[in-house]
């Protein structure tokens, strides 16, 4: 909608890095835009600080370099000329993408770059087979990695046709009480 416009008329544009060719460059744009992104240094008045740290970039890039079967990373790029301005980082494990990171320059906070994330991502997950996306990272492969996995619930988006009409229909009444 008028996030992706904005976008457009600033001439931002979106790259995706997801082939062992072109990720460790992802990385290194998404390590650039983190360093400027308010998660380094905290808002004013916030208690939340969320900085990019050395140890989890090496953790990233470590599972950036696995052969892609197990776990695959992506970063999405959001570039203005040559210049990276915002970056996410997911992980794809089978048929589920997990959101890890995402970062952007404070100076395109209006054109809402948490929206042009989340549209990449759903238009990168239709065109390769993802059938769920998670961001509280509930995935079986994050388990390993965590002492604690609670799911305090889901978001299903059903498409507007036909189809996506006749299987909201049949969650609800799968749903109904006997």
């Amino acid at each position: 909608g008028r996030a992706v416009a904005r976008a457009e008329e600033a001439g931002l544009r979106c790259v995706v890095f997801d082939r062992a060719d072109n990720i460790g460059e992802g990385m290194r744009h998404l390590a650039t835009v983190a360093g400027m992104s308010w998660k380094e240094t905290g808002r004013d008045r916030s208690p939340v600080h969320l900085p990019f740290t050395d140890r989890q970039r090496s953790f990233y890039e470590t599972l950036a370099g696995v052969e892609p079967g197990y776990v695959q990373a992506i970063v999405f790029g959001f570039f203005a000329g040559e210049q990276c301005r915002a970056a996410a980082l997911v992980i794809r494990s089978g048929r589920c993408l997990t959101g890890c990171i995402t970062c952007y320059d404070p100076e395109i906070a209006s054109l809402y770059p948490g929206r042009l994330v989340i549209k990449a991502m759903t238009n990168w997950a239709a065109a390769n087979g993802i059938e769920r996306m998670d961001f509280n990272a509930t995935d079986p492969w994050v388990e390993p990695f965590s002492d604690l996995i609670e799911e305090y619930g889901q978001l299903v988006i059903y498409n507007r046709g036909p189809y996506g009409r006749l299987l909201r229909a049949a969650a609800r009444l799968l749903s109904k009480p006997s």
